[in-house]
């Protein structure tokens, strides 16, 4: 079953900020049972991560205090407590104090998928042109997606983020931040919910600001990325309001790979995107034999 708090003191388990129902003894079979000896932190992080994303656990529901915990794992307190903590690091709970206070189950946000992923690839050995490609993927599709389905509405939305781009560009207060919103905007426009919440967590971690750091950290040029990003994003809702697909994905390819490819390795790269029998490039984009042989 799943109790809550007061349950040792004869209440009914119920739901926190949620709003659900009472549950019944059969919600949760196990979930509060003793975890075996070993890393025992980890036990209980994996099963209530588990009763989370199973829907036995829903958001607003409160756990019990961290004490009872401990008895009904069969484990000592400080084992609960670093649990608790990893799993608010995850996002999946937070923990309130003072009265009323405690473990709450919480839904995860794109920020912390997106600090995350943002730590791991500015300490990784990646190239700046890997994480531009792998951020195509991404891109490529939901741009054809608006391209389709943006409404005047959306289209307009842009223009204006681009004109106070402008505007703070010229008054020397642009932020990259204002690329990344653009982006995610563009996202909007695709409505589809999975691809704007996929954007949104990698919004910060696959942005141009992180190719660009990483760009440095490898001595590339990098020139003037923020006036070029601006005429890029103006190219392409040219194309969005054209309505003009293939165009508004060569040049988000043209955007976000130009500072590593060729112009022909980016146009090779959307044929290939495409299923246009793009000629092949090695893994570091230089041509191979069979890239420059004639067709037989």
């Amino acid at each position: 079953m799943l109790p809550c708090a007061t349950r040792c003191q004869g209440h009914r388990p119920v739901r926190g900020r949620g709003g659900g129902q009472a549950l019944s003894d059969t919600d949760a079979p196990g979930l509060y049972s003793q975890v075996a000896t070993g890393r025992v932190s980890r036990q209980i992080i994996e099963r209530i991560g588990d009763a989370i994303r199973a829907g036995e656990l829903s958001p607003g529901d409160r756990l019990p205090p961290e004490r009872e915990l401990a008895d009904r794992f069969g484990v000592s307190r400080v084992s609960v407590r670093d649990a608790l903590r990893s799993l608010e690091a995850l996002g999946l709970i937070e923990v309130k104090v003072g009265a009323g206070g405690g473990p709450i189950v919480r839904a995860p946000g794109a920020e912390i998928v997106r600090e995350s992923l943002t730590n791991l690839l500015l300490t990784s050995t990646l190239r700046p042109v890997d994480i531009a490609e792998a951020r195509l993927l991404l891109d490529f599709g939901s741009v054809a997606l608006a391209a389709a389905r943006a409404t005047e509405e959306d289209l307009d939305d842009l223009e204006r983020m681009l004109h106070e781009a402008r505007e703070h560009l010229a008054a020397g207060t642009y932020s990259s931040g204002m690329s990344g919103r653009w982006h995610l905007r563009l996202a909007e426009a695709a409505h589809n919910p999975a691809i704007t919440l996929l954007v949104a967590a990698v919004r910060g971690s696959m942005s141009m600001s992180v190719v660009r750091l990483s760009s440095q950290r490898q001595g590339e040029p990098t020139g003037d990325w923020n006036r070029t990003s601006i005429e890029k994003h103006e190219e392409i809702l040219a194309a969005l309001r054209a309505r003009d697909t293939r165009r508004a994905q060569s040049l988000m390819a043209e955007h976000l790979l130009s500072n590593h490819r060729s112009a022909e390795e980016v146009r090779a790269t959307v044929d290939g995107l495409m299923g246009e029998n793009p000629r092949p490039s090695g893994p570091r984009g230089e041509a191979t034999e069979e890239s420059v042989a004639p067709p037989r």
